[in-house]
């Protein structure tokens, strides 16, 4: 995705590395951050690391179907995806 959309969000830098599906799955669903299709055992997988033997597959399925809804400073919900070009950008999906 050469262009992102208005309203793309940087959710991680790539100086991050490996240790971006890592620091993902560390984050929990809150008040104003919730995941969707974030499957238990991914997580687990995620939060075991890159030496995981899953861990790049597991990873890709995230990319593919997880989505998380924010709450802006506004109290709107907007859900994204997730897409990575080096960094973890959270993309609005549109309907």
């Amino acid at each position: 995705m050469d262009n992102l959309p208005e309203n793309s969000i940087l959710f991680a830098d790539g100086s991050k590395g490996i240790h971006i599906p890592w620091n993902m799955a560390s984050l929990n669903s809150n008040d104003r951050l919730q995941w969707h299709n974030f499957k238990p055992t991914d997580i687990d997988i995620l939060l075991d690391g890159p030496d995981h033997p899953d861990y790049w597959e597991v990873w890709e399925d995230v990319l593919n179907e997880v989505t998380v809804t924010l709450e802006n400073p506004n109290d709107v919900f907007n859900t994204y995806s997730l897409y990575q070009d080096g960094d973890l950008w959270l993309v609005p999906v549109t309907e």
